[in-house]
């Protein structure tokens, strides 16, 4: 075997190595990617969460109409320009900069609730944005709209287009 090959197959060996140790150790590197749960409508009266949960359309409308949750689009701001829910704000995840989220969500408390969401199906932008939010800014209601964008305007709910 060549010398380059022998190299290439040490260097993989101890970046795996490393990967492992990191997140059984440190648990900072997740190698199984867990599902999301539901919310359950109790867990929406405790609002103590232990991470992002995912809402459904009926519980996100209820809370749309009762005001005091804050909305975010995760999808980037040309998408956001196109149609957005009403009253929502757009923090494109991509850009991973804590300043400009946190400008973002000034005036949400920590413990308010936020429901993310992006353009569904497929989309994981929210769920991205979800945990960054949870894990690293201790925002601690956190709740994912998967249907997105497009199941709630198809509903015929409030939203803006620019």
């Amino acid at each position: 075997m060549s010398k380059n090959i022998k190299d290439i197959l040490v260097i993989f060996l101890v970046a795996a190595i490393i990967g492992v140790s990191r997140s059984i150790i440190i648990g900072d590197i997740s190698i199984i990617k867990h599902p999301i749960e539901e919310i359950s409508e109790q867990e929406l009266v405790e609002a103590n969460l232990d991470g992002p949960k995912i809402i459904k359309i009926d519980q996100c409308k209820k809370m749309y109409d009762s005001g005091n949750t804050f909305f975010v689009d995760a999808r980037d701001s040309l998408l956001f320009v196109e149609g957005h829910i009403s009253g929502a704000v757009n923090i494109h995840f991509e850009s991973h900069d804590d300043d400009i989220i946190l400008e973002k969500l000034d005036g949400v408390a920590n413990d308010d609730f936020i429901i993310i969401y992006c353009s569904g199906g497929n989309c994981d932008l929210s769920e991205e944005l979800g945990n960054h939010l949870f894990e690293y800014l201790s925002y601690t209601n956190i709740l994912l709209y998967e249907g997105g964008f497009s199941e709630w305007e198809e509903n015929g709910y409030p939203v803006i287009y620019e």
